[in-house]
């Protein structure tokens, strides 16, 4: 009876205990993310998105290539148009030559940056679309958390010194068109059609 009691709980050590140590495992793992989601949200409610005036950041992000890369601002230099888009974007494929018409436009008075919030097939994307300003991805969590980074198409235009000049949320079309138009001092061609940017002609 004690050979066979031994035979028992030697079973239970050898089988049993594992599974639940390995349970043990995962549950904390899964707490730990749960906690710094949280975390991340209480502190994405806590910092408001910034408003026209406001001293704006360094962006901290990756190159197309993968190293590291920064986005910085200087009193001395010219004044920036950051384009936040993602290649999966159908909004972003349709404001694509009001895009380039702004760049064509006002590319000897501003810098362009894009910065895509994905980096699937963002190379080859910045490839067909043929756009000629830098581009940057994956921008640091600090960098998300003091801009907001979420939506796409995104436009800010920020002064050389790194100050918030004016914002736009969305694809440039009715009442934003008319305010880049006037803001900018540019006319825009239009979105594209849906055919249009879904073919890749754009």
């Amino acid at each position: 009876m004690t050979h066979l009691r031994s035979k028992i709980v030697y079973f239970l050590h050898g089988s049993v205990l594992p599974v639940v140590l390995s349970a043990s495992v995962d549950l904390n793992v899964a707490l730990a993310v749960k906690v710094k989601v949280q975390r991340s949200r209480i502190a994405y409610l806590s910092n408001p998105k910034p408003i026209e005036g406001q001293q704006l950041p360094t962006i901290l992000a990756k190159t197309l290539e993968g190293r590291a890369g920064v986005v910085d601002f200087r009193p001395e230099g010219p004044p920036t148009i950051l384009y936040v888009f993602s290649p999966s974007c159908h909004w972003c494929a349709r404001n694509l030559q009001n895009l380039r018409s702004v760049r064509d436009a006002l590319g000897g008075r501003f810098r362009f940056i894009g910065l895509s919030l994905s980096k699937k097939d963002l190379s080859a994307y910045v490839a067909r679309t043929g756009l000629s300003f830098p581009v940057f991805t994956e921008p640091s969590d600090a960098s998300s958390l003091a801009y907001h980074f979420s939506e796409t198409p995104e436009t800010w235009v920020i002064s050389g010194s790194g100050k918030l000049k004016k914002r736009w949320a969305g694809a440039w079309t009715g009442d934003t068109q008319k305010e880049i138009e006037s803001f900018l001092g540019v006319a825009l061609p239009g979105l594209l059609d849906d055919a249009a940017a879904g073919s890749g002609l754009h």
